[in-house]
């Protein structure tokens, strides 16, 4: 079915995903598959929900209506063999109805996929290919069912000579599966093809999730990645994702990942595609600020708000939705009780409430605080509690803007 993408909101810029039956590559570490195996497509379902949303007033439906695009998807790989076949007709309804699509894929049916573009015609999408490996032996045994990683390039070469835009994710990023020299062989590739946007994650796995996973999957992943990958605080993937994203950067790639402390144009292809049905991101504030704020300058509510405002329709903003209560609860359902519990309200129904909790609360994932550029302004008292500095037009907090990462997440005004 199709869902507003809610746990990539203010990270990607797509407004709405679309799940369909579990996927076939069988990759050992994909979370879909470890949370959900035997998840199906009501075909019929999906096509009432296109048919209904003319009439209903869910956030979804709004999207729909108005034509924001439509990832293929965040849980699957439309193209494997569980999907391929019922993709095809996804892509013609949808098109048909004037929604442009998004595609996540590691590639699979031939043919399918060329019946796909002869549909798509001289319609520009964007398309993010996964890798995690340059060794095909390796990805045989973490990815049985995938198609070849050479494949996988020459689906991105054959994409971009059709005219689509093309992203790569390497997702998951791990150093025992991808080596420096891995990289600079990826990176001559990419160079080879004309692919500039480089998308980076390192591997999040829980408990729940290996309990999930058979023998013959832990013993590919290996004991030692899966420790690695459930640590939440300090993670040692993280320092080799920066390394490698600051060696693309010195070569020219635009690469991105999440929380990045640092400007990239990763998303200005897909927001060239989207136009003004992509929805606003961190980043992109984030890059606004490198462009317009000294270093060591204030960053203040309002500017934040302004931003988002340019880059999301007012009707939008203010129009109240029963999904967009789901966009935090979800995610980060502590935070959505404490809300509950100073606002006195059960739900949160627009998106500016939703962005204004997200910056009043320094310890949101979403939050701009999130982001290593930025700092909490703050003074203490005589016992040396912190006490937020807030601005006089809002009494929302204030954030100190560098241009450079910091170490420390609050910064101390004494003035």
């Amino acid at each position: 079915m199709i869902t507003p993408y809610s746990g990539e909101y203010l990270i990607s810029p797509i407004a709405l995903e679309m799940s369909m039956n579990y996927c076939s590559h069988k990759c050992a570490y994909c979370f879909a598959n470890l949370n959900k195996p035997d998840r199906t497509f009501d075909f019929d379902a999906f096509v009432k929900q296109i048919r209904g949303a003319q009439t209903r007033k869910d956030l979804t439906s709004y999207f729909l209506k108005n034509k924001y695009p439509i990832l293929l998807s965040n849980k699957v790989d439309p193209f494997a063999t569980s999907n391929r076949y019922q993709t095809l007709s996804v892509a013609e309804i949808l098109m048909t109805n004037g929604n442009p699509i998004a595609w996540q894929t590691k590639g699979g049916d031939a043919i399918v996929i060329q019946q796909v573009l002869d549909l798509i015609g001289t319609q520009r999408q964007h398309w993010y290919i996964s890798i995690s490996f340059m060794d095909d032996a390796l990805r045989k045994k973490i990815e049985p069912g995938a198609p070849s990683i050479e494949s996988r390039f020459e689906l991105a070469q054959h994409l971009i000579e059709s005219g689509q835009s093309v992203s790569i994710g390497l997702n998951p990023l791990i150093s025992e599966w991808f080596s420096l020299e891995d990289l600079d062989l990826f990176m001559a590739k990419c160079n080879q093809i004309g692919i500039t946007d480089i998308w980076a994650e390192t591997l999040h796995l829980n408990s729940k999730q290996e309990a999930n996973m058979s023998k013959r999957e832990i013993e590919a992943m290996t004991p030692e990645i899966l420790a690695m990958s459930k640590k939440r605080n300090y993670n040692p993937m993280h320092d080799y994702l920066f390394e490698v994203l600051q060696i693309l950067t010195n070569n020219g790639f635009n690469p991105y990942t999440m929380q990045i402390p640092a400007k990239t144009l990763y998303h200005d292809a897909i927001n060239q595609v989207y136009g003004n049905k992509s929805l606003p991101t961190l980043q992109g504030f984030l890059n606004w600020c490198f462009d317009t704020v000294p270093d060591g300058d204030y960053v203040y509510f309002g500017e934040y708000m302004a931003y988002m405002e340019d880059h999301m329709p007012e009707e939008l903003m203010d129009a109240r939705h029963n999904d967009v209560d789901g966009y935090l609860y979800t995610h980060q359902r502590d935070l959505h009780k404490r809300w509950q519990q100073n606002s006195g309200q059960k739900r949160i129904r627009t998106f500016r409430d939703l962005l204004t909790i997200f910056w009043d609360n320094p310890e949101a994932h979403k939050s701009l605080f999130s982001i290593p550029n930025f700092q909490l302004v703050a003074t203490a008292d005589e016992q040396n509690n912190l006490l937020k500095v807030v601005d006089d037009e809002f009494m929302m907090p204030v954030a100190r803007f560098n241009h450079n990462l910091m170490t420390e997440s609050v910064y101390y005004d004494f003035k």
